[in-house]
């Protein structure tokens, strides 16, 4: 029998692991600094799985955007840094239980 105290941690390292889980960030290709925003056709890399998508498909993945801010690329050029979060609803599905 397992006990009480080391099912607690379990559940804990389960619960940190799914929210580690749960971020990505993204990349714009670099741009001109005074173009317009990225808007729903911009894709963004994703380094973590090495695939581009747009904001929509972001979305579809269950996504949500946290942040957008611009970076100076080193062309002088601006890219943006997409910050996103799994929605809560993508988590208890993939998970089985509530974050």
């Amino acid at each position: 029998m397992v006990p009480r105290a080391m099912a607690s941690m379990a559940l804990v390292l389960g619960v940190v692991a799914a929210s580690v889980a749960s971020a990505e960030i993204c990349y714009s290709p670099s741009q001109a600094v005074f173009t317009a925003l990225p808007d729903q056709n911009t894709l963004f890399n994703c380094p973590s799985n090495a695939q581009s998508r747009t904001i929509s498909q972001l979305a579809a993945s269950g996504f949500e955007i946290v942040k957008l801010r611009p970076l100076v690329a080193g062309d002088g050029n601006l890219k943006y840094q997409l910050l996103l979060r799994r929605s809560r609803s993508a988590l208890v599905f993939a998970n089985g239980f509530e974050p």
